[in-house]
């Protein structure tokens, strides 16, 4: 073809009448032919000198060409296209080449058309020959026909149109290929075409990928060197024409992947034999008029692989999606997990997601519903372990399923196991109508890795997440609330996803007479519980209560002393009526105070060395089953100002820069986090707090409260609410110029609005009133609440 700063003069799409072969019912019918002719020549002189004697006529040419096709008798179309180009080129100058192509609409019933496209050259001799390095193609437009194709559901219940274009490359013969333009039996269009059809409407395809190199399989096994395939789906993407794929395969490439493992299947001997179908599908049923038939599981998601062959020591990775919505339901599902991880094959339970408040699907006329997602390892197969996880609810749990979709007490769901994709008239790997429902992607979302795809679709889950109508018939709403489950019905209902949920206040109530900021304000039981009805009144949400200053430089006054506090205390707050609603939460590293004050009726454990000062910590709230608060901080209130350095080795971050700074608390909470999960505690029983104040200078709290949004949005961090506590800081009294520690509410006040910003969940206050109208107006703000 011509290099594309040479000139060109051509006639494009020059319809004629001609009789070739036989049109689309077999008759011998002249049919429309258009012909399309471009010629490479230099117009120079002919710009130059506006004569047409200097270049090429394409009215001469048009008028021969036309008298040539409409008197004359063609075997195929290969034989038209020749003889135009012989026509067009044997007049002219030795050397003259041209393209010529020849196409035929509504040669077959179901294509748009044919076309015949050639390359061919006038040599010294006069001969017309096809030129070196080129390659004579025959191109079937348009060809429309119907098949299931698609990973989503919907995609596997119902046919729909697939638009294909097949481009047949003839084999190259040298320079003086002579019979270029004869026909040749293996690229027989229309055999190529009605076995392409029939191979089409017969397959269940996944992916368009698979789809398209099998068509080209079908067409190489008539003995074609090469072909194109592109297929488009017109339906695939509502605001674009169509999306597709395109691949070129040789004859030579299926004849070397005869045993090539496609799609996980190792092939077998008779890959290239006709008729055959790649592992990745299934014959489809034959349908009875439009209607196809009834489609079985195999249609839905055929299998990637055969289970039964498995190793039975082998350990797999599973995610299990649980729910209850009877009785009290945090029970229900600790129960449930519980018995799991005692059966045998449960290897054990990695890591469970939070939990989720969800709306009822379907059957709408019932509770709401407690969801979440546990990974698990086992070594058991997927049929066994679905008998093993009904063995939990029905046999051990005494679950009684009265209505499909219906109220349950306990549910349990195999999700995900290891990559496969199966089906069984018992169950479906992956769960069939996992993409549909938020309060499964969103616990999922918690627990795997950001890159994680969905086996069939290919496709990250939060993309499927994102696709998830707020409202439908099917479900009132899709919007999820985080529950962190406390103590006697207790609960806190947050949301760190979306931030949707007012901000929590939590209250400070200091048992200590050195605390750095109201330190000896409260010396008796009855003044702290009357502060507390005071910050309640006030718009506190949550109390929290310390027996023991962690103030730089500070003296600990032993755990009997803190204990005595402290306990009595949460006894006296408990008893009060108007607080008995209210979660309370304990200020302490010591795991022994931390039991005793929530026997005596606290919620929630804030530890400011998130495990680190007295290892029985996460056992305590293990054993307890109540959440944790971490904290980021380093060393001891005595040596935390010390260590107030951040470095990144791995990263190029300047030293105690914010990025540092975000990289490091993030790396040194993930380590804390991962350490709780390591001994059994839940996902949904941790909260976290980057340590305003903790082993940082002003410039790194101000980075914290800077990029909080960064830091929460960590991988690892997936689900978890976040606590904040810059009340009355050093560093706030630094900016303002307030010495006093109660005279910093105003400087509070803009840190707090600014971390509401930034996405805090709760905030550790002491001026409860003044920061809860803080928050209030943030919340607006932020928030449109």
């Amino acid at each position: 073809m011509p290099k594309k700063e040479q000139d060109i003069v051509f006639v494009r799409e020059l319809f004629v009448k001609a009789l070739t072969g036989v049109d689309a019912w077999h008759r011998p019918q002249p049919q429309p032919v258009s012909i399309s002719i471009w010629l490479p020549t230099n117009v120079s002189r002919a710009g130059e000198t506006d004569h047409l004697v200097y270049s090429l006529n394409y009215d001469v040419i048009s008028r021969k060409v036309t008298r040539l096709v409409e008197t004359s008798k063609f075997r195929t179309l290969e034989d038209i296209a020749e003889k135009v180009a012989h026509e067009v080129l044997k007049d002219s100058n030795p050397g003259q080449f041209g393209r010529f192509q020849v196409r035929k609409p509504r040669a077959l019933l179901r294509a748009g058309s044919v076309d015949i496209d050639i390359t061919r050259k006038k040599d010294e001799g006069g001969h017309v020959y096809r030129i070196q390095d080129t390659t004579d193609t025959i191109r079937i437009h348009k060809l429309e026909l119907v098949t299931i194709i698609g990973v989503n559901t919907i995609e596997r219940l119902h046919r729909q149109n697939i638009v294909i274009d097949l481009t047949l490359h003839k084999p190259k013969n040298g320079n003086n290929n002579r019979d270029a333009g004869e026909f040749n039996e293996k690229y027989d269009f229309r055999e190529i075409v009605e076995a392409v059809s029939n191979h089409v409407e017969s397959s269940k395809y996944k992916t368009v990928e698979a789809f398209v190199v099998s068509v080209a399989q079908v067409a190489c096994q008539f003995g074609v060197e090469k072909v194109t395939v592109r297929a488009e789906k017109p339906s695939a993407i509502t605001f674009a024409d169509a999306a597709g794929v395109e691949v070129t395969r040789t004859k030579e490439y299926f004849e070397k992947h005869k045993n090539v493992a496609i799609n996980g299947v190792e092939t077998n001997q008779n890959y290239m034999h006709s008729g055959s179908v790649t592992p990745a599908t299934t014959t489809a049923n034959t349908t009875r008029g439009n209607s196809p038939e009834p489609l079985e599981a195999s249609t839905l998601f055929p299998s990637s692989g055969e289970v039964g062959e498995m190793d039975s020591n082998a350990v797999h990775k599973v995610y299990l999606a649980f729910g209850s919505n009877v009785g009290n339901t945090v029970k229900n599902v600790e129960s449930a997990l519980e018995i799991l991880s005692k059966k045998p094959g449960i290897k054990r339970i990695v890591q469970t997601s939070g939990l989720y408040e969800s709306d009822p699907m379907y059957l709408q006329n019932q509770e709401k519903f407690l969801n979440g997602v546990v990974e698990i390892e086992t070594t058991l197969k997927p049929l066994d372990l679905l008998d093993t996880v009904k063995q939990v609810e029905y046999e051990d749990l005494g679950r009684v399923k009265e209505v499909e979709n219906g109220p349950r007490s306990i549910d349990l769901d195999i999700l995900l196991y290891d990559d496969l994709v199966m089906n069984d008239p018992k169950l479906n790997i992956p769960h069939i109508n996992m993409l549909s429902r938020s309060f499964v992607l969103q616990p999922l979302i918690d627990i795997v890795p950001s890159t994680a795809v969905h086996p069939l679709t290919a496709e990250p889950y939060q993309n499927h997440l994102d696709q998830i109508p707020i409202e439908s018939e099917d479900q009132k709403s899709s919007q999820l609330y985080t529950i962190i489950p406390l103590t006697h019905g207790r609960k806190l209902c947050l949301d760190p996803v979306h931030n949707s949920r007012p901000t929590e206040v939590m209250g400070i109530l200091n048992a200590t007479p050195d605390s750095f900021s109201d330190g000896g304000r409260l010396n008796n039981v009855q003044q702290i519980v009357d502060d507390a009805l005071a910050k309640v009144s006030d718009g506190a949400t949550i109390l929290d209560i310390g027996g023991v200053s962690t103030r730089p430089g500070s003296t600990d006054p032993g755990a009997s002393e803190e204990h005595g506090r402290v306990v009595p205390a949460i006894k006296a707050l408990r008893n009060c009526d108007e607080l008995k609603h209210v979660p309370i939460s304990v200020d302490t590293y010591r795991a022994s105070v931390a039991r005793a004050a929530i026997e005596a009726g606290a919620d929630i454990i804030n530890d400011i060395s998130a495990g680190q000062r007295d290892k029985d910590m996460f056992s305590v709230a293990r054993d307890l089953r109540v959440p944790i608060i971490l904290n980021h901080t380093r060393g001891t209130p005595d040596t935390m100002d010390s260590l107030a350095d951040y470095r990144v080795e791995q990263k190029n971050y300047a030293d105690n820069s914010d990025e540092a700074v975000i990289e490091v608390v993030g790396q040194e909470l993930e380590s804390r986090v991962n350490e709780a999960i390591a001994t059994g505690l839940h996902r949904w029983q941790i909260i976290l707090d980057p340590g305003i104040g903790f082993a940082k200078t002003q410039s790194h709290n101000l980075a914290v409260i800077r990029h909080f949004s960064k830091l929460k949005a960590r991988e690892s961090f997936a689900g978890i609410a976040w606590l904040l506590g810059t009340s009355r800081k050093k560093f706030i009294g630094k900016i303002t110029g307030q010495k006093v520690a109660s005279e910093r509410v105003l400087g509070t006040a803009a840190t707090v609005t600014a971390l509401i910003g930034e996405g805090a969940d709760i905030v550790r206050v002491h001026d409860v009133k003044e920061i809860s109208q803080a928050a209030k107006v943030s919340d607006a703000i932020f928030r449109s609440i």
